[in-house]
C-alpha cells in the first residue's frame, strides 16, 4: 500500500507564488493604459476634495463673522448697523479672496434681538462659474440695562 504525501507547505506556496509571478510578468503594456484611465479620476477626486475643504472653511469663516457681528450689534448702546460693520471687518480679515458675492445685512433684527445674515459663494477651483452658495444667520438678544436687577 502506497501513501500519498502532500508536498511541504513551503513547496505549495512557492509553486503558487511562481504562478502568480508568471501571470504578473505578462503585463504586455497595460501600465500606460491603466494609468491613462486612473489618473484623471484621481485628479478629479483631489480637486473635489480641495473644493469641499474650501467650502467648509468659508462657511466656518462666515459663521465666525456673523457671530462676531451679532454680538457687536447686540452690545449695550450699539445698533444692528454696528454689527454689520463688525461682520464685514471680520469677513475681510479672515476670508480674503476665499469668498465672492458677499452680502451682510441685519434683516430680521428687532428691539430685543440682533440678527446678522451673511450669504455669498465660496471661491471656485473650476472655471465654470461661482462656487457653491452659503447662507449663515446668527441671532443674539440685545443687552439692556435693567434697574434694580429686575428681569
Amino acid at each position: 500500500m502506497t501513501t500519498l504525501r502532500r508536498p511541504a507547505v513551503s513547496t505549495r506556496w512557492s509553486t503558487r507564488l511562481s504562478r502568480w509571478r508568471a501571470v504578473a510578468c505578462q503585463d504586455e503594456g497595460n501600465g500606460p493604459i491603466s494609468t491613462a484611465i486612473v489618473f484623471p479620476v484621481m485628479l478629479g477626486l483631489v480637486f473635489v476634495g480641495v473644493q469641499l475643504a474650501m467650502d467648509y472653511w468659508v462657511h466656518a469663516v462666515a459663521i465666525s463673522a456673523a457671530r462676531e457681528g451679532a454680538h457687536a450689534g447686540a452690545a449695550y448702546g450699539k445698533t444692528p448697523d454696528d454689527g454689520v460693520a463688525a461682520a464685514w471687518g471680520k469677513l475681510h480679515q479672515l476670508a480674503g479672496n476665499g469668498a465672492t458675492h458677499l452680502a451682510v445685512d441685519p434683516q430680521g433684527s428687532t428691539d430685543t434681538q440682533v440678527q446678522i445674515n451673511i450669504s455669498g459663494n465660496a471661491a471656485s477651483l473650476w472655471p465654470f462659474g461661482p462656487g457653491p452658495k452659503f447662507h449663515v444667520t446668527i441671532t443674539v438678544p440685545v443687552e439692556r440695562y435693567v434697574a434694580g436687577g429686575a428681569p
